[in-house]
């Protein structure tokens, strides 16, 4: 879309208007693909959804799971169908974004393109050792929760505030590390569109519209990774779920 309305602007400088047309049209349709898609996901994920929960109380009835234990991965399966119905499509979204964005980033401008892949490495190995630190305290989250029918219902006053300090400690330490790997994803977005300037700075890019092109696929390629912090959140503890259900 930048490039076309890279195009559009140019066009519109210059008196022509049907790169400024087209793109009104691009706009249309993708609103009439987002709409039919929300649609379709609501029916095919709440189908899913009771499904799962079947299950896990067909394991409840059998006496394989406690009355507590059944509540709690209730409750919890509905973050696997939120997975599904929103990650699932941001995740497809921020894919497309990010490999389109690299294409057009190389017809713009090779030594760009070469900076933005350099800068995959550290992307990928900070993601990795955040996904290992968050299946810990996702562990410990789920446990807590598969406890919490029983501690309120039979554990003392004292017992039950324990529980929900040590539960909001966890929290606390899970917001904490999604904070901090969101702030290195951040630094690392600002020095790629540091360097997307520089390039221009240095480039033969004169027209206004392939400027506007240039930067705008350089912020679409760097934020195309800020979802990647939630997602893993999401996948952990979708993995930690599975062995619970297994």
């Amino acid at each position: 879309m930048p490039f076309v309305l890279g195009k559009a602007i140019n066009g519109m400088l210059s008196q022509h208007f049907f790169w400024a047309y087209f793109f009104v049209l691009q706009y249309a349709l993708n609103g009439v693909v987002v709409t039919l898609r929300r649609q379709v996901d609501t029916k095919l994920f709440t189908k899913i959804h009771n499904k799962l929960i079947f299950q896990v109380i067909s394991q409840y009835k059998n006496n394989q799971t406690g009355y507590s234990e059944t509540v709690a991965r209730v409750s919890l399966l509905y973050g696997v169908v939120s997975f599904f119905e929103t990650d699932i499509p941001s995740l497809v979204k921020a894919s497309i974004q990010i490999v389109g964005a690299s294409l057009m980033i190389i017809y713009y401008s090779k030594l760009l393109f070469l900076l933005c892949l350099f800068f995959l490495l550290p992307l990928i190995l900070i993601n990795i050792h955040f996904s290992k630190r968050l299946a810990k305290i996702t562990k410990q989250l789920n446990n807590n929760i598969e406890e919490q029918a029983e501690i309120i219902k039979n554990g003392s006053i004292s017992e039950i505030q324990q529980y929900f300090e040590v539960n909001r400690q966890s929290r606390i330490k899970q917001s904490n590390l999604d904070a901090f790997n969101f702030a290195k994803m951040e630094i690392l977005s600002v020095v790629i569109i540091g360097f997307a300037v520089y390039v221009l700075s240095i480039s033969h890019v004169k027209s206004p519209g392939d400027i506007y092109a240039i930067l705008a696929y350089t912020i679409k390629y760097s934020s195309g990774f800020d979802i990647m912090p939630q997602l893993i959140d999401k996948v952990v503890f979708i993995k930690d779920l599975q062995k619970r259900l297994l």
